[in-house]
């Protein structure tokens, strides 16, 4: 499995490597557009076209009646009727080929989310960096020593939060590069990525114990052991958000609409009846 997802993020890295020194709303833009193309043509394969064309005819007949219809009540009564039954089946047409894109398309959400859900940190930043326990574990009494590379700097002792099981240091970031934490743990040693850089990178920010349904899900570093003494340990980077018109908006937002945009604008284009 940890093949899979190697070859995963290597596919993905490779496929915005163009996008790597552009702003990261290029990036998305394009990923976008590229989706709602994928989406318009597995609608096209994996639905009833000519279907499609009928009921939606069937639709606006219906629609049209009603209003036609509108000073009989027994009319435009079964008028409803018949457009219900017309929505029902357009409903039941369109069930396919979104049953076929529904995994592939949380699959891509959370690969995507490594790439725009977070912002690396920069030169000069910090960030706070969070080891926690798993439950049971004696972890008051354990001494945590943290060892850091050249590019980074450990900027405060540790800090025990009895309530989370956790222990907190906050670093500093003084170059770019990609560096591994690595946590002395009752004679073993574990690793944690930190990214450094104002490029557009994938970023991994927590690293944990993960359960079997977490294991086929994307991620961007192999999971903690799975008896071991740390359920996680995560890196709190800044959220990465995209100025709209002075709003924030989230990554997943502006992804969701560019890539509906260019499937509905692209349709006819595709010859793809929706």
């Amino acid at each position: 499995m940890q093949v899979y997802h190697t070859i995963m993020n290597a596919i993905f890295d490779l496929l915005f490597l163009p996008f790597r020194l552009l702003p990261p709303v290029i990036g998305l833009s394009a990923v976008s557009l590229a989706t709602g193309i994928v989406l318009l043509m597995t609608f096209r394969y994996f639905s009833d076209q000519k279907g499609l064309r009928v009921v939606k005819d069937k639709i606006k007949a219906h629609l049209l009646g009603i209003r036609l219809f509108k000073d009989d009540p027994a009319l435009m009564v079964a008028e409803q009727g018949h457009l219900f039954s017309a929505t029902f089946t357009y409903m039941r047409y369109a069930l396919t080929p979104f049953a076929v894109m529904l995994i592939p398309f949380i699959i891509l959400v959370l690969q995507l989310n490594f790439y725009f859900g977070y912002q690396p940190l920069r030169p000069g930043g910090s960030a706070i960096v969070s080891l926690k326990w798993r439950p049971l574990i004696p972890w008051n009494e354990m001494a945590v020593p943290i060892h850091v590379p050249e590019g980074l700097a450990v900027e405060t002792p540790a800090l025990r939060i009895a309530g989370n099981r956790e222990v907190d240091w906050r670093l500093r970031a003084k170059h770019e590069g990609r560096f591994e934490l690595i946590f002395q743990i009752a004679g073993q040693a574990i690793q944690k990525e930190v990214l450094v850089t104002d490029r557009l990178e994938r970023v991994t920010p927590t690293r944990r114990q993960a359960s079997r349904l977490e294991m086929v899900l994307p991620r961007g570093e192999a999971p903690l052991p799975h008896n071991g003494l740390v359920e996680a340990i995560e890196v709190r980077y800044r959220p990465l958000s995209f100025g709209v018109f002075g709003w924030r908006l989230h990554w997943a937002v502006l992804f969701l609409v560019f890539s509906l945009a260019s499937a509905y604008t692209l349709r006819h284009v595709l010859r793809v009846e929706i």
